[in-house]
């Protein structure tokens, strides 16, 4: 069985709460989402530039705010030939403008979207293998949501909606 961590991240990639703003947001979050054993963790990041939070193991594809494409990066077999186009474009500035191969159509690196839920944050804070609570509507194997309630209660901490972000 491979380990798995949930994520939360304001929808901002700019936005980067204050140091009790961080606290706020993992006292939350250690509330609504409790360690179910030894073997998991809380994380709290925070970043000096967006930074990309992903879905690990299971993200495969750029959703593309031109022609709404998938740019593939990954496959079962690897690498795609977009893969080398993303990393070149993550070595830049996030707030340089790329063109996608989808199209040729311009956009802020920071302003694409991830088909897995993602994307570019300053600041992050996760749990492993997270425990359930009241909080969480069940999504079966494992895999729940937040309810609209602690949303709501997490978006008023950073001032923007959150991203929830399941990490394999």
């Amino acid at each position: 069985m491979s380990e798995y961590a949930f994520y939360l991240a304001p929808s901002d990639p700019y936005c980067l709460p204050d140091e009790e703003g961080r606290a706020k947001f993992l006292a939350l979050f250690r509330t609504v989402s409790p360690l179910p054993n030894g073997n998991g963790d809380y994380d709290c990041r925070a970043y000096e530039r967006p930074t990309p939070i992903h879905a690990g193991a299971a993200f495969e594809a750029l959703l593309c705010p031109q022609c709404h494409g998938r740019v593939v990066l990954f496959d079962e077999d690897g690498d795609t030939p977009h893969s080398a186009w993303w990393k070149a474009a993550l070595a830049g500035p996030r707030d340089a403008t790329v063109e996608l191969p989808c199209c040729g159509g311009s956009v802020r690196l920071v302003d694409i979207r991830f088909d897995a839920p993602g994307g570019f944050a300053r600041f992050a804070v996760g749990a492993l293998e997270p425990g359930f609570s009241d909080f969480w509507v069940d999504g079966g194997d494992n895999f729940g949501s937040l309810t609209d309630e602690a949303l709501k209660r997490f978006e008023e901490i950073v001032g923007c909606p959150v991203l929830q972000i399941w990490e394999v």
